[in-house]
């Protein structure tokens, strides 16, 4: 059994189901599809890690850490962005931090 347990509400359900239906980035829409699928609701028992990785290109890391963040976070586990993203487009765009979420 994973360490954390995603339990989505029917809210969070509609919303991840609607970052996947609106596009955009596609980190964002990865990460809702992972959501869905490590929901804790007997039509998704037969997604495990490697059923996910497999599915979504997502190693057991990346599948667990979206899990953790949205258990701690919630739904900005969606939008998380890593520092070392964070540096990268200071270095490629030379941007500030207050202007880097307009880029991602």
């Amino acid at each position: 059994m994973p360490r954390y347990v995603v339990a989505l509400t029917e809210d969070e359900i509609c919303e991840s189901k609607g970052i996947i239906q609106k596009g955009g980035k596609g980190y964002r829409i990865k990460r809702a599809q992972i959501l869905l699928k490590l929901d804790y609701r007997p039509e998704n028992d037969s997604w495990t890690y490697d059923c996910i990785q497999e599915a979504y290109g997502a190693n057991h890391n990346t599948i667990a850490g979206i899990a953790k963040r949205f258990v701690m976070e919630g739904m900005e586990a969606v939008d998380y962005i890593t520092d070392s993203t964070i540096h990268l487009l200071n270095v490629i765009y030379n941007l500030d931090s207050r202007s880097i979420y307009n880029y991602v």
